[in-house]
């Protein structure tokens, strides 16, 4: 028995089969110094702009008078905002206390951008870090590989 696809029906099949030939790439990013501790992995589809996927990791804050909750923060539900194209891979992570505690909050930006040799990111960070009695903001290096 023999079916005939409508022209339709054939692009349709065509899109959904390149779309699915498309590869994924992932990134893993890592800071360590004396204000925090950073280990966050994530993927994304190559070559076309998208939110980072899969993302997860910690952030530890290294600071002795950062707010005790927020000292170390899972990275799964706490990325607001990702960009991951053109060479370019950002990350904006970003937790405050909740209920009846006194408002305090982190928020890390990464920005890096695609190493001359094509071998993994580089570039920088911001933390700030809020408690009541003040806020200070600190920058770093940052690295990631990249596939």
């Amino acid at each position: 028995m023999k079916i005939a696809l409508a022209p339709a029906a054939l692009a349709i099949l065509a899109l959904l089969t390149a779309s699915s030939a498309h590869a994924t790439a992932g990134f893993d990013c890592t800071i360590e110094d004396g204000n925090i501790a950073f280990a966050a992995s994530g993927h994304g589809p190559r070559g076309i702009p998208a939110p980072v996927q899969g993302f997860d990791g910690t952030l530890t804050v290294k600071l002795p008078w950062a707010a005790e909750k927020l000292k170390s923060i899972p990275l799964n539900t706490n990325l607001m905002q990702s960009w991951w194209e053109g060479g370019e891979l950002k990350l904006l992570v970003y937790k405050e206390t909740e209920g009846n505690d006194p408002f305090a909050s982190v928020k890390l930006v990464v920005n890096t951008k695609l190493a001359d040799d094509e071998d993994g990111y580089a570039g920088d960070y911001e933390l700030t870090v809020q408690v009541p009695e003040k806020t200070e903001t600190f920058t770093g290096k940052v690295t990631c590989s990249g596939e």
